[in-house]
């Protein structure tokens, strides 16, 4: 379990910083004032880097429970954790709503 955890926190640094380059790189060459031999370059190291950079890599798991299912995505815990937190008043400001 702690290997699934700590492999997929290193996966979602990894793409967070290839996110990074991807959105200067793009900025980069989408800029006219900028010369052609910039904007050329820019474009290279953008189709090397979106290479590299997976997202279907990183899975969306529970940081307690360390489970795929039923994950409530604002705070990345998993309904049974959440709900666990809420009785216990770690999560407070939380109202019960009905249709």
């Amino acid at each position: 379990m702690l290997k699934i955890k700590v492999k997929n926190q290193k996966l979602r640094k990894k793409h967070r910083i290839f996110d990074i380059d991807c959105f200067v790189y793009k900025a980069i060459f989408k800029n006219n004032n900028f010369p052609i031999l910039i904007r050329w370059n820019a474009f290279l190291k953008l189709k090397t880097v979106s290479k590299v950079s997976n997202k279907t890599g990183a899975v969306n798991i529970c940081v307690e429970s360390i489970t795929k299912k039923r994950l409530n995505n604002l705070t990345k815990l998993s309904r049974h954790v959440f709900l666990k937190h809420l009785r216990s008043g770690v999560i407070t400001n939380v109202v019960r709503s009905s249709w």
